[in-house]
């Protein structure tokens, strides 16, 4: 029985059918994705907040010296990092939200695509990592956008 999950589960997310028999593929249960999805945006938006609190404690500091470079990354905050990454994200999720049935798995593979190049970055780039070490960074950003972002990642694979 646990090979049967496993062949399903590598048909599911990677299409591609394995050895014997074919084993059948589960309808798309889009109540069970809807309330999963939901879950893990909820997970993602709190853990958004949470960096956006600490980011302003970075840019309060930034702000604070006489440098006029700091000031410009200060203005610049985490989407000045992190690029188009988390406008892609978002525009991804909101384009699940208006869609319904079958239309929503291209939908979901292409937001959960999004989902784990932003955690890949966040969890490797030099100027997060930068960020995370101030001394006043109590939740760490790269490590908790990691987190929520590989939960939503998981929520979108279908």
């Amino acid at each position: 029985m646990a090979e049967d999950a496993k062949s399903d589960w590598v048909l599911r997310v990677l299409g591609v059918p394995t050895g014997g028999a074919a084993p059948t593929v589960k309808p798309f249960d889009e109540a069970a994705f809807r309330r999963d999805f939901r879950a893990a945006l909820a997970a993602w938006r709190g853990a958004s907040e949470e960096v956006d609190a600490q980011i302003n404690e970075l840019r309060k500091a930034l702000l604070a010296t006489d440098d006029v470079g700091l000031h410009t990354i200060a203005e610049s905050g985490l989407n000045g990092i992190t690029g188009t990454r988390k406008v892609g994200l978002l525009a991804a999720l909101r384009e699940i939200g208006g869609a319904s049935g079958p239309a929503m798995l291209p939908l979901a593979r292409k937001a959960a695509q999004a989902a784990e190049e932003f955690r890949g970055f966040v969890q490797s780039d030099p100027r997060v990592k930068a960020c995370d070490a101030y001394p006043k960074i109590t939740i760490p950003i790269g490590p908790t956008l990691g987190r929520a972002l590989g939960a939503l990642a998981l929520a979108l694979t279908v």
